[in-house]
């Protein structure tokens, strides 16, 4: 979203608020509806916030591209983001930020209420698996995108290894891999019907294993 004369919103705290609201009540518009249509869903909703990590740390780009706009601080973040999931928690099973950019805020994530957090592994560092650690031993484990959205065949191993190397390491037990989400590494919108579907089957095997592995400890 831009504003009038080309700049980006987020340079804008009076534009930034508006379009809080106008998210929240289209995401609303959007929930009503799917429930219209399909009566008793179940159902999650995510927002997809790959820029999140550089609006705190004040790397985004000025629409010229010779400067960067001013940060955002994690409390205004933390603040925009409770909003939304309170106007939506009544009507949604979860509420989930996906973020597939490197050194995601889980800390500030954590510290928003009915908020679920979606995360691409494969970005993640020590720094962040810690935080994960923590996370899980709060209840609230984030989604961990195992399944790269480019991802073929039907072995989840590779997957799987993954994700049990670093759950050990961090001296979590085998038991609580059953507390897991797992979902591909981002969005499937660019993939083929018949490579999404694929990709959905991958980490529906790799939650299958780790469930197993889970049951056997």
């Amino acid at each position: 979203m831009a504003l009038p004369r080309g700049e980006k919103a987020l340079s804008d705290p009076g534009a930034c608020r508006d379009l809080r609201q106008a998210l929240l009540a289209a995401a609303t518009e959007h929930v009503d509806k799917v429930s219209s249509l399909i009566p008793g869903a179940d159902i999650v909703l995510q927002f997809d916030e790959p820029s999140l990590t550089g609006v705190l740390a004040g790397s985004v780009p000025t629409a010229s591209g010779f400067s960067r706009l001013r940060s955002v601080d994690e409390q205004t973040a933390r603040e925009a983001l409770t909003e939304l999931t309170a106007g939506l928690a009544p009507r949604v099973r979860s509420v989930v930020v996906h973020t597939c950019a490197p050194s995601p805020p889980l800390r500030m994530l954590a510290d928003v209420p009915d908020l679920a957090v979606a995360v691409d592994v494969a970005l993640l560092g020590g720094a962040e698996w810690d935080l994960v650690a923590e996370a899980v031993e709060a209840s609230r484990p984030p989604w961990l995108g195992v399944v790269p959205t480019d991802a073929t065949g039907t072995h989840p191993g590779r997957y799987v290894e993954r994700v049990l190397a670093m759950w050990r390491r961090l001296g979590l037990p085998d038991a609580g891999l059953s507390t897991l989400t797992l979902s591909p590494a981002c969005g499937l919108a660019g993939r083929s019907p018949d490579a999404a579907l694929g990709v959905a089957r991958l980490v529906q095997a790799a939650a299958h294993e780790l469930g197993e592995i889970a049951q056997g400890s």
